[in-house]
């Protein structure tokens, strides 16, 4: 948009002047990501964090560079991070303290050319730097045919993850003296 003014004196002489502005009655819409190249669900640091977003405002422009954020422990929506300032659209933080098993997020706040603020969530991340516990695991051979020396092999395991669950069980069956290669998988 411009605005012009003009102004004529009494000799009927004139002047004028434009002079540019952006209307823009709406901030950024804004979507955060927890992690740089795509979002992550866990993280296995207790003093790091990464996050990246986008923006976009096409009232006063998509070049947004003043944002703000912090990293906020979800269930009580507190801040454990002083709110910190960039001009990048990604952010990654070594000096925070995560606690095992919480869920974070990291909250942006875009201010757009027009002054606009805006206050954008990532959908969160839970710190896990424990790997899975294994209950039981039991390994037995049932003989099915006594003649032929044949039978088979049964194994049960009983395991547990409370953070980030199991996602796969790998398992390999081998000979004393022999070295394992080929394991099997199987979805937790």
């Amino acid at each position: 948009y411009y605005c012009v003014i003009r102004i004529t004196n009494g000799a009927g002489l004139r002047t004028s002047q434009a002079r540019s502005f952006v209307f823009d009655a709406t901030p950024a819409a804004c979507e955060v990501h927890d992690g740089l190249a795509q979002d992550e669900n866990f993280s296995v640091s207790k003093n790091a964090v990464v996050a990246s977003w986008t923006c976009v405002d096409d009232e006063s422009g998509n070049d947004i560079n003043n944002f703000q954020y912090q990293v906020v422990e979800s269930a009580a929506d507190s801040a454990v991070s002083p709110l910190f300032t960039t001009t990048s659209s990604q952010a990654q933080r070594s000096d925070v303290s995560l606690q095992q098993g919480f869920r974070y997020h990291v909250r942006v706040i875009s201010i757009n050319n027009a002054g606009l603020t805006s206050i954008h969530d990532s959908d969160g991340f839970i710190c896990d730097m424990t790997p899975p516990e294994v209950i039981s695991n039991e390994c037995r051979f049932v003989v099915s045919n006594a003649e032929e020396g044949r039978g088979e092999i049964f194994i049960d395991w009983i395991f547990s993850d409370h953070e980030s669950d199991v996602e796969t069980v790998r398992y390999v069956v081998y000979k004393a003296g022999d070295i394992p290669t080929d394991y099997t998988t199987t979805s937790g």
